[in-house]
């Protein structure tokens, strides 16, 4: 497990630390609840780019982790399992206080997110409409990447670019999201 970090996870981060749901919050539950965090980076004086995307639910299935980075045209795609209420699959690792971690033998990361610039909240004009009469939290902020990279035994430090999302509530994209830019 990664140590946890000097500053406050939510002075730093606010909503998108908030703890992943251990169980479906009151309204009916007849739609899954989702505990989704993605952040996605771009280093391009190294040609280097990366996307985690984490999703887990006390009551749905689809419960996956998923990382792919490629630098210089290398290219790792990781497709793992979750369990119920954690961002930790036996590869991949996203800590809510800002780190990434991967250990798998063609990609290995240890990345430290800084957050960048406001936070984006879009919880409030309901861009993703609520379901079950709860609202879908939705957060997005910009952040700086750094950390050590090997990937097919290449080695690199990034200097990266990026965002991070979190969200959180009852959803199912199909019927509750009719167009949707990012």
């Amino acid at each position: 497990a990664m140590e946890a970090s000097a500053i406050s996870t939510s002075e730093t981060w606010g909503p998108l630390a908030r703890p992943i749901h251990t169980a479906v919050p009151e309204g009916d539950g007849q739609a899954a609840w989702k505990d989704n965090a993605y952040v996605s980076f771009w280093d391009p004086a190294q040609r280097a780019f990366g996307t985690l995307h984490v999703s887990t639910s006390p009551n749905a299935e689809g419960r996956r982790a998923r990382m792919s980075m490629s630098v210089d045209g290398a290219l790792v795609e990781l497709l793992e399992d979750l369990e119920p209420a954690s961002y930790q699959s036996d590869s991949i690792e996203f800590d809510l206080g800002g780190r990434i971690a991967v250990d798998s033998p063609d990609l290995a990361l240890k990345l430290e997110l800084t957050p960048r610039l406001a936070l984006g909240d879009y919880t409030g004009g309901a861009v993703i409409p609520p379901m079950n009469g709860a609202p879908v939290h939705h957060y997005q902020r910009t952040v700086d990447v750094t950390g050590p990279c090997r990937i097919h035994g290449r080695e690199l430090t990034l200097s990266a670019t990026g965002i991070r999302d979190r969200t959180w509530g009852y959803r199912d994209e199909s019927v509750n999201i009719k167009e949707y830019f990012w």
